[in-house]
């Protein structure tokens, strides 16, 4: 059964588990297989995994309220 919990998500090298981030120039690295594959951030291939530790959702914004009355702006 597949989960539904990253539905919203296109799938991309920087998101997989088998790309690694080289920091000093921002490239990402493939490290499936026997060999290293400089790949592009956007990409994706058949063997793509997410990896739940590089995925950084966008915080929800809190709704702000008015000291006054009470109500949310």
């Amino acid at each position: 059964m597949k989960s539904r919990l990253f539905d919203e998500l296109e799938p991309c090298c920087s998101l997989c588990e088998h790309a690694m981030k080289i920091e000093v120039s921002g490239e990402y690295v493939c490290t499936r297989g026997s060999r290293l594959l400089r790949v592009e951030p956007d990409d994706v291939c058949r063997k793509f995994k997410i990896d739940l530790l590089s995925y950084r959702p966008m915080p929800a914004k809190l709704p702000r309220f008015d000291i006054n009355d009470g109500s949310v702006l």
